[in-house]
């Protein structure tokens, strides 16, 4: 269904309230823009005066164009059904950005008869979301790589990561021994008062720099370690880990 409201006839706003009182587009079943909403800046630079020809299409980068028809065949088969989804977008000067788009089927509304979009550019949060999953991957890669045992443990001892040099060390994977105390699968009876008083002193921020110490094996034997350790706080400035 096409809206068949003439361009340049006023468009009932108010209407839109229920869906948000942030509306800033009006498109109809094939994506051509209708109408913005006073006040709303042109979408990222484009021109979208009635009448001006533009399609959302010209917004979303064009790899993207068969999730956007998607979206748009779901839409216009279910009145009143709400999509919402990010998209890659292009400036008129080739400037990549980010889009979260929020679409309503308002194509049989007897007032409105198009789609409600509200747009809101997430460039900066996905970046940021990105350049998370980059860092993420790195220490993943770097703890699987490096040649030094890697512990990472929770205050109390429970084991976070347990990288592959500790597994070919100890023979126990690192699915084995998450969530459970290293003081309790490697340590020797004799040496666990003194390991574990020398993590309590590094979680106040006193521990020693170098500590060693031996581990039991999965086959019985026992390897002495030489540590290096630090804490490693949370967002409030808590100790939350250490490595």
């Amino acid at each position: 269904m096409v809206s068949q409201r003439l361009v340049g006839q006023p468009w009932p706003w108010e209407a839109l309230a229920p869906l948000s009182a942030e509306i800033q587009l009006l498109v109809d079943a094939d994506g051509h823009v209708l109408a913005i909403a006073p006040g709303s800046s042109p979408i990222l630079g484009f021109a979208a005066e009635p009448g001006a020809g533009l399609r959302v299409h010209d917004v979303i980068d064009p790899n993207s164009h068969a999730a956007l028809r998607a979206l748009l065949e779901r839409l216009v088969a279910q009145p009143g059904l709400v999509e919402q989804a990010v998209f890659p977008a292009r400036t008129p000067g080739g400037e990549q950005r980010w889009l979260l788009v929020r679409a309503r089927n308002d194509l049989h509304h007897p007032q409105i008869g198009a789609l409600s979009v509200v747009y809101r550019d997430v460039t900066l949060r996905h970046e940021m979301a990105t350049t998370a999953r980059a860092q993420v991957a790195f220490t993943d890669t770097f703890l699987q790589t490096v040649s030094a045992l890697v512990l990472v443990v929770e205050t109390d001892g429970r084991i976070v990561r347990f990288n592959r040099a500790c597994e070919r060390a100890t023979g126990y994977l690192e699915h084995e021994v998450q969530g459970q105390r290293f003081q309790d699968i490697f340590l020797l009876d004799d040496e666990r008062a003194g390991v574990e008083r020398e993590l309590g002193r590094i979680v106040r921020g006193m521990g020693s720099p170098n500590y060693e110490n031996y581990w039991h094996t999965r086959d019985g034997r026992r390897i002495r370690i030489a540590w290096s350790s630090a804490r490693l706080n949370d967002e409030s400035g808590q100790p939350h880990l250490v490595i």
